[in-house]
């Protein structure tokens, strides 16, 4: 069992000081433990500036048989059995301890009987953790009442350097087994628990069990170990619960597959519970819990036990994901098992509502993800941003928008090992949202865009009018539309030249699949979605992007991004490569762009357009386009109505006699002399 055990203002009986041979450094001179049970958190041993120690004749009985090397810094101990025969079986704890010297780090443990004079020891049990582990839990079966047996701890290293330290002891009767199948409560103190398939089998299909525990014994902490879990990841699940049901808030869910982890509880009661679907299973699931007298010391961060972010501004700096557990392992963001592969670090934000906030994470590995969730990423119901990086140490949420008050999560993870971060977070300018133009009579304009990038963040809806293509007629190189999530744009060219552009989601955690079309010249602004439905386009393509997140785009350009090879074809379909060639255009021409997001997996509203490809001039902004009311005369509280067109969205200013601020054309009603305002925006200007 291990056991998670904190430095506190009660008096501790210390067996050891600073510089100098442990009391116990031989076996002559052990620590008698008495009669088992002993169990006593208070009691803390070490090892440290332990001598070896010489048992045998035999220089190869000097070695334990699972030790790595000839102990150099052993201490010794021993326990003895009731002569009734009351206690045969027997399990020995050693759990590390942060104590004056530091816990002790990989230890090894030998179990022998007989006595200690020279050659008087024999071996019956050996016992070694794993790298970087800082506990043992060991299993006597069939022990002989009335007899004593020896105990010898050592570290191991794989270096030079000594892992010597800290560490309690606790020798007792084996925990009892459960079946979370066949029991479902218990008031005892200490246990292990099995899924349905026990310890060789495998669970079922279709379960559905729970198992608490609610000790009858005074304690303040319930101490987990998690010893294995091989469940079915995505469908089969294990959660822990910090109550006496399901009904208790949710500390852990685990599934897929868990290293040993160990953590406290401190509720009165915990409640396991087990699902599995209807097909799959898995050797399942081992757990030990005992009650500690000592508070609970989570070393991680969980929904249950999270970074609180008191306000913003905030900054927090020299962070790590290491050792934080894997609590999450999927969210409704967009490849949430990318985002939430490895061990979470997890904020929470109290936010006020209609904001939104700029998360910048610094000093990361590559591959790094940050995320935000409206509840813990499991149960949560909406992804509010998310941020990664494939390159370089920065991840980045440039602009998220939380509408409603309420707490949200904040999580930091990366999938390919833990890493060290640092994390600032502010409110931010919350872009303008342009309204979804599904529709080609909705379609926005993009004069004024130059021929530079712009993030066009729009309004994401599934389209209503996907029959405006018609095979053979219309629909360029697409072989389908998708989930046809479209946004049109239209432009009159200023100049004659060449239109181009580069178009990749905006959030570039998120994938991409966008296709294109193009059609034009258009001589008549009233005749656009005419033409379009009775000609070809002049440039589609149908091709997914490429497939290196890095050059995750497609768009109209003459040479690849990617290896920087000519574009000349001017139709692809699904075999290409992303990119056709720039559409030569005429001044006072109109033109039609078609994006669809095939996948409909923008969920953050924003697509990334680079009008780089595009010739100076033919971009430029169309005044002409751009129109509101003049001067008028209006009778007092007499309703009159204010004009503007050629724009997005709109907003009136002062707001006081107007129907509404966010429309083109609303109804004012006045009582003097009154100058209104309004500034209309379009993809890339406000006026």
């Amino acid at each position: 069992m291990k056991k998670i055990v904190t430095l506190t203002l009660l008096i501790f009986c210390y067996l050891g000081v600073f510089a100098q041979v442990p009391v116990n450094d031989d076996c002559a001179m052990l620590v008698d433990l008495g009669e088992v049970p002993n169990c006593n958190p208070n009691m803390v041993y070490t090892n440290v500036n332990a001598t070896p120690s010489v048992i045998s004749t035999d220089p190869n009985l000097n070695i334990p048989s699972c030790f790595n090397a000839a102990p150099d810094a052993d201490v010794w101990f021993s326990f003895n059995l009731p002569a009734n025969g009351s206690i045969v079986d027997v399990q020995i704890d050693l759990d590390a301890f942060n104590g004056p010297n530091g816990g002790i780090v990989q230890p090894q443990m030998a179990i022998y009987r007989g006595d200690c004079s020279l050659d008087g020891l024999q071996e019956i049990a050996c016992f070694i953790s794993g790298a970087g582990e800082t506990s043992i839990e060991a299993v006597l079966i069939g022990l002989l009442p009335g007899f004593t047996y020896f105990i010898r701890v050592e570290d191991w290293s794989a270096t030079a350097s000594s892992n010597d330290g800290d560490f309690v002891l606790c020798v007792k009767e084996p925990d009892p087994i459960f079946n979370i199948a066949n029991d479902d409560n218990t008031s005892l103190c200490g246990g292990t628990l099995f899924d349905s398939g026990g310890a060789t089998g495998e669970y079922a299909n279709n379960e559905n069990n729970t198992f608490t525990v609610c000790p009858n014994q005074p304690f303040e902490c319930i101490n987990i170990d998690i010893v294995d879990i091989n469940i079915e990841s995505g469908f089969d699940f294990l959660t822990i619960y910090s109550g006496a049901n399901t009904s208790a808030p949710i500390f852990l869910t685990f599934s897929g597959t868990s290293a040993t982890s160990s953590f406290g509880i401190d509720s009165d009661c915990v409640t396991f519970g087990f699902t599995s679907d209807a097909s799959v299973t898995n050797p399942g699931f081992e757990l030990n819990w005992e009650c500690s007298s000592m508070a609970c010391d989570n070393p991680f961060i969980t929904c249950a036990n999270p970074e609180p972010i008191p306000g913003l501004p905030f900054e927090m700096n020299d962070l790590s994901t290491c050792g934080t557990l894997d609590a999450q392992t999927f969210g409704p963001c967009p490849f949430g098992f990318g985002l939430l592969g490895g061990e979470d670090y997890i904020f929470t934000y109290v936010s006020p509502g209609d904001e939104c906030i700029r998360v910048e994470v610094t000093g990361a590995n590559v591959s790094t993800g940050v995320s935000i969730y409206d509840d813990c990423p499991e149960v949560a119901n909406n992804c509010i941003g998310s941020g990664f990086n494939f390159d370089g140490d920065t991840s980045l949420i440039q602009s998220a928008y939380i509408e409603l008050p309420g707490t949200y999560y904040i999580v930091v993870d990366n999938g390919d090992a833990c890493t060290d971060f640092n994390i600032s977070i502010d409110t931010t300018t919350c872009p303008d949202i342009l309204p979804a133009a599904v529709l080609c009579e909705d379609a926005l304009s993009i004069n004024g865009c130059g021929n530079l990038p712009s993030l066009i963040n729009i309004g994401q809806e599934p389209t209503t009018d996907p029959d405006c293509f018609q095979i053979g007629i219309n629909d360029g190189a697409w072989g389908g539309i998708g989930e046809g999530h479209f946004t049109w744009f239209y432009f009159q060219a200023q100049a004659d030249g060449n239109f181009g552009f580069l178009a990749s989601n905006g959030d570039v955690s998120e994938d991409s699949d966008i296709d294109i079309n193009v059609w034009g010249p258009i001589g008549d602004e009233n005749m656009i979605c005419d033409f379009m439905k009775t000609n070809q386009p002049a440039r589609s393509t149908w091709a997914a992007d490429s497939a290196d997140p890095l050059f995750d785009v497609t768009g109209l350009i003459d040479f690849s991004p990617v290896d920087g090879s000519a574009i000349l074809d001017e139709m692809e379909g699904a075999g290409g490569d992303g990119f056709v060639s720039t559409l030569p255009v005429t001044n006072g021409q109109w033109y039609l762009v078609l994006v669809n997001d095939f996948s409909g997996v923008i969920v953050n509203g924003g697509i990334v357009m680079d009008f780089s490809p595009t010739s100076l001039g033919v971009l430029d902004a169309n005044p002409a386009n751009l129109s509101i009311s003049q001067n008028m005369a209006a009778c007092s509280g007499v309703p009159f109505d204010l004009l503007a067109s050629g724009g997005s969205t709109y907003e009136w200013f002062p707001a006081d006699g107007l129907s509404c601020t966010d429309c083109p054309n609303p109804t004012a009603t006045v009582n003097g002399p009154t100058t209104y305002q309004v500034a209309i925006t379009t993809v890339c200007s406000l006026d």
